[in-house]
């Protein structure tokens, strides 16, 4: 956006641009056009009237309001599952309806929503000098900046920094720059200053006034944030202008960082290797990926560890199924190191993560589903989907088809998930009564997977501890291998060279079971791949 096109001029007017999209400056204009963007339709009439009345003034003085759009967390169908009221609510009201331990999600979309509005008002050329508590409305999926006290908040950016009154600093944010009496410049540093303010009240409840009887130091305000956090909003509220974010989005996403960072933030490490083979009988494609993303950081408060394992097998026949589970493990991986951090960051620990999580496998579904579209193919072509994704001390399983995760904790072996396949839907439905060995024919079809408009995620929160070992295969290598195998090689074998002793096992007694078999038949095996990673605590030595 150009600044200086098409601007109105006077001394009563900013410089701006109507647009009529969202994330943009947004012109109010005169009632009743006013009502439905500002007011709402839930007010009462007498109360409407009486705002009418007095936006009609604001906007002959050159009253500009603005637009935003954030995500309010939704489920696996779409439903809205946490809004804080109908209709318009402020941001204070809002959060004083919510449960004091309400997870971050959206407050950190309302922040970035906020930041997006300042930065577009920083690109007309004006800035804030304060901001109202009542000026910041929710509605829906929009978030606007509206009040009678705004247009007197409104200068241009070059402006002498105008004179808030004293009284006025515990019902206001504005830096110390605007609360001084003295005339001097305050640029948009100032709003930087502002919206750390603005994030500090969202994030913990606070008032301006804990955080101005603590010296404006967040540290002394006790703000019930983690180190990472405390630290950007300190350098945002430094007196030093020349410290704070060029930008309010820089200053947002060095925020989602930090609360990224503090929930990941543990002195545990990971020990990881991964193997996977053609199989066995003369296969020329290998339809199994697996992938692993590891990111370790030293910072403020210490360490912080996230990763994501992830192993899938797929199916279509020739490249197609090979093509459908790379397209899978490369959205997981390029996702580790944005989407997943993001949103561990905001809703780690809590149903909405997990719910989220869900959602986030069916969006990876409908990609599979795509690629079979722009390869024209009428037949099934898909993937199985099975990984780990953790964030600090805290883990997630998600897992669609026949591949499996095992848990090693010391000498018991656990299987975290379950095969969606025909063989297993029967067996649990009929046996003991029922007819197994008739089930096992059905143990290569698949009642969900990634692909097809049958996939149900199996997402969960896993409880993890130094010492646990994990194994991610697909079938091929169960073919091979029975429980007494992985009860005796995951506890012993090294780490580093696990994923290879499992496939060498593997293929070992698959040669036993043909040889034993005498029946001139040919041999041939499914790919098989392993994944196998060691959380690491911070005084233990992985398996030597």
């Amino acid at each position: 956006m150009d600044p200086n096109q098409n601007l109105p001029s006077g001394d009563d007017m900013l410089p701006f641009q109507t647009r009529d999209t969202i994330h943009e400056l947004v012109l109010v204009p005169p009632p009743p056009a006013v009502e439905t963007l500002v007011v709402g339709r839930e007010l009462p009439q007498k109360q409407i009237d009486r705002l009418r009345t007095l936006y009609t003034q604001a906007v002959n003085r050159g009253f500009l309001g603005f637009i935003g759009e954030f995500s309010w967390p939704r489920n696996g169908t779409g439903e809205v599952i946490q809004r804080p009221g109908p209709g318009v609510i402020s941001l204070a009201q809002a959060l004083a309806n919510l449960p004091a331990d309400a997870p971050a999600g959206w407050k950190l979309a309302v922040i970035e929503a906020l930041a997006r509005l300042v930065d577009d008002l920083h690109r007309t050329g004006a800035r804030l000098n304060s901001l109202p508590l009542d000026a910041i409305l929710l509605e829906h999926d929009t978030l606007q900046l509206a009040g009678i006290g705004l247009p007197a908040s409104l200068t241009r950016a070059d402006a002498p920094a105008a004179e808030v009154p004293r009284e006025a600093v515990h019902r206001c944010f504005a830096a110390p720059e605007i609360q001084s009496l003295h005339e001097r410049r305050a640029g948009r540093a100032a709003d930087i200053y502002l919206l750390a303010l603005l994030a500090w009240y969202t994030l913990t409840r606070s008032q301006p006034t804990d955080l101005i009887a603590a010296g404006f130091n967040p540290v002394s305000a006790n703000m019930g944030l983690g180190p990472a956090a405390i630290q950007v909003l300190q350098d945002a509220l430094s007196t030093e202008i020349e410290a704070r974010p060029r930008s309010a989005v820089e200053l947002a996403g060095q925020l989602r960082q930090a609360l990224v960072r503090d929930a990941a933030r543990t002195d545990w490490g990971f020990a990881c290797s991964a193997c996977s083979h053609l199989g066995l009988g003369g296969r020329t494609n290998n339809e199994d990926t697996c992938g692993t993303w590891m990111l370790t950081e030293r910072g403020a408060g210490g360490s912080s560890s996230q990763a994501v394992f992830v192993v899938a097998d797929g199916m279509g026949g020739g490249a197609f199924g090979e093509r459908a589970s790379t397209l899978a493990v490369d959205a997981v991986l390029r996702e580790a190191s944005s989407w997943l951090p993001q949103l561990a960051g905001a809703l780690v620990a809590s149903d909405l993560y997990l719910r989220a999580f869900r959602q986030w496998v069916l969006d990876l579904n409908s990609q599979v589903m795509e690629l079979s579209t722009r390869l024209g193919i009428t037949g099934d072509i898909g993937t199985t989907l099975t990984g780990v994704h953790l964030i600090g001390e805290q883990a997630v399983l998600f897992h669609v088809g026949d591949s499996r995760a095992y848990l090693c904790r010391g000498e018991s072996l656990t299987l975290l998930t379950e095969d969606q396949t025909l063989e297993q839907e029967l067996i649990r439905q009929h046996h003991p009564n029922g007819n197994v060995k008739l089930a096992g024919r059905f143990k290569n079809v698949l009642l969900s997977h990634l692909g097809t408009s049958r996939c149900d995620p199996q997402v969960k929160a896993l409880q993890v501890q130094p010492g646990d070992r994990f194994l991610l295969c697909s079938d091929g290598l169960i073919e091979g291998l029975a429980e007494a195998d992985l009860k005796e090689l995951l506890p012993a074998v090294p780490t580093q060279k696990l994923a290879r002793t499992l496939i060498d096992r593997c293929q070992a007694n698959l040669l036993r079971k043909h040889r034993q078999a005498q029946d001139g038949s040919l041999l041939r095996s499914d790919n098989m791949t392993a994944v196998v990673f060691e959380i690491v605590g911070p005084d233990q030595e992985t398996t030597p």
